[in-house]
Formats: C-alpha cells, sequence, structure tokens
C-alpha cells in the first residue's frame, strides 16, 4: 500500500506530511513513559521484524499480492505511540533508501499505515480486550481501514474516481487484511505473555528479522500489490513518477551490482533490517535521553 509519488497532488501530499508529522511528534512526546535503555534492543528487533517481514509478499486471489503492515500488531505488543514512531521509521528508511513509496507521499504513507494501521490494533483492544480475537479483528481491520483512506486520498487527488478505486481496493485488500490477520496471530502467539516485559530476547527476534529479509525475502512474490494492481486496473498506473530521494543505490530492494538476483535481495534485506534497527535505536535513545 506504498503510494508512489505522481498518484496524489502536491497539496494533499503537503497536508498529509503535516498531518503525518504533527501525529508522530506527539507519539514522539508521549511514549516517553514506554522507554527505558533496557527496552531499545526490543523496539529495534521489532522495527527490523516489520520491515522484513513487508518484504515477503504473498500471493492472493486475482494475480494480486500483499504483505504484512505490521501496525496494529506493534500496537498491541508495545503501545499506540511506540507503534506510530516505529512504523514511521520503517517507512522512512523505506522511502529514502529502497524507493518503496513515495517521497513526496511519505506524509500520506505515514498518516495510512503508521497512524490509521495502529489505530485498528487500538480499537479492537477496546472493543474485545486481550486475546486472538482481538489480535486478528485488529489486524484485518487496520489494513481495511488504511486502504479506504488510501482511496480517499487518490479520489481527492483526482487520480481516480472514488466509487471505482474504493471498490477496487477494499475488495483486495479484505483478502490481504487476512493474510495480516493470520499472521499478526501467529506472531502474537510467540509473544503472548512475554511482551512488553523483556522475557523474549530480542536477539531472537533479531534472527528471525534476519531470516526473513536475507534468506526468505527473494522468494516474495513478484505480482504486483494491491494498490499497483488497482492502479493497473483503473488505469492510473501511469501517473507515478520516479521517486524524489537522492538515495539511488538500492532501488527496488536490490543490492548494488549484482542485477535482479535473489543475492541481490537478500544483501538488500540484511541492509534494510539494520538499517531500521539502527534508526529505531536512534530515535528510542534520544527520547530516553529526554527522559533523564
Amino acid at each position: 500500500m506504498h503510494i508512489p509519488d505522481g498518484f496524489l497532488s502536491l497539496e494533499l501530499a503537503l497536508f498529509f506530511w503535516v498531518a503525518s508529522l504533527v501525529v508522530v511528534g506527539l507519539s514522539f512526546k508521549n511514549m516517553g513513559k514506554h522507554v527505558s535503555l533496557k527496552k531499545i534492543p526490543l523496539f529495534a528487533a521489532l522495527a527490523g521484524f516489520v520491515f522484513a517481514a513487508q518484504m515477503l509478499n504473498f500471493p492472493v486471489l486475482g494475480g494480486t499480492s500483499g504483505h504484512l503492515i505490521g501496525g496494529a500488531l506493534l500496537a498491541l505488543l508495545l503501545g499506540f505511540s511506540p507503534a506510530v514512531v516505529i512504523m514511521a521509521t520503517i517507512l522512512f528508511v523505506q522511502a529514502f533508501v529502497f524507493h518503496d513509496g513515495g517521497v513526496l507521499a511519505l506524509g500520506a504513507n505515514m498518516f495510512n499505515m503508521a497512524i490509521v494501521a495502529p489505530l485498528g490494533g487500538v480499537v479492537a483492544k477496546k472493543c474485545f480486550g486481550k486475546g486472538y480475537p482481538t489480535v486478528f479483528s485488529g489486524a484485518l481491520l487496520s489494513v481495511i481501514a488504511a486502504s479506504v483512506v488510501a482511496s480517499v486520498q487518490l479520489a481527492l487527488s483526482g487520480a481516480v474516481e472514488f466509487t471505482g478505486v474504493l471498490v477496487a481496493m477494499v475488495s483486495v485488500h479484505l483478502v490481504i487484511g487476512l493474510g495480516e490477520a493470520v499472521i499478526s496471530t501467529v506472531a502474537w502467539a510467540f509473544a503472548e505473555n512475554r511482551l512488553p516485559s523483556i522475557s523474549v530476547s530480542p536477539a531472537k527476534i533479531a534472527f528471525v528479522a534476519l531470516v526473513f529479509g536475507v534468506f526468505l525475502s527473494p522468494f516474495a512474490s513478484a505480482l504486483p500489490d494491491g494498490l499497483e494492481a488497482t492502479a493497473e486496473q483503473l488505469e492510473f498506473d501511469n501517473l507515478a513518477v520516479e521517486s524524489m530521494t537522492p538515495l539511488t543505490a538500492m532501488a527496488d530492494y536490490l543490492f548494488p551490482g549484482m542485477g535482479e538476483s535473489a543475492v541481490a535481495t537478500g544483501l538488500a534485506g540484511l541492509v534494510g533490517v539494520v538499517l531500521v534497527g539502527l534508526a529505531t535505536t536512534a530515535v528510542f535513545f534520544s527520547r530516553q535521553k529526554l527522559n533523564s
């Protein structure tokens, strides 16, 4: 659901940049009580896990693929504010380093995946309390809600007619959301009764992230994701333009100098997991220092 540059009008893109930075900034401020030095490795490892899991596109109906967003899962594990900050950090790395989503569109992508998606987990928790039904429904709701907001953004930008894009986006993301719900529930099963304590080893989570990013990502589905398939179906995919990021070496999750190969994807996954982990560590460490 990473919106590329060109799909959104400049005015709307800038509006969502401002709106998202306000919410991310407030979340950074409010997450102070969640931050301690001993928790930072856990947050960094979870960020790396979500990044790597997002690389693993899985096929769904109609020649389309989808991948985990992870926002609802993070919100249920860590709370809304840390989830927002972690997701925003992941999206920054994806946009600027790997050209996954546009730079101008990054504000909208943060709003959809770093704010709306975690809210899905929050709403589900308020409705159902704790447990597997909460995780499943929260993850499913997060994907559907994000797809609805993305549809509104695309329609307001004049890229496509609202009813058509809403039906197409929600239809495909309903199936993708079921995949998200299953993955999130399985992840919750491993974390249940362990988080947000530190009894889950950050090293184990980081190891899983590296396995996903390095060894499994080359086998991810190459089918277009839900947004790409919708853009092709409704014929507005030609609006996409090259990302404005000056960093071009690892565009499309390919390590430079190796062409389109499994090794290039695996090495890019390794770099991404490390970069996201380091960036998350820096963000949370700076917040912890403000507490002290």
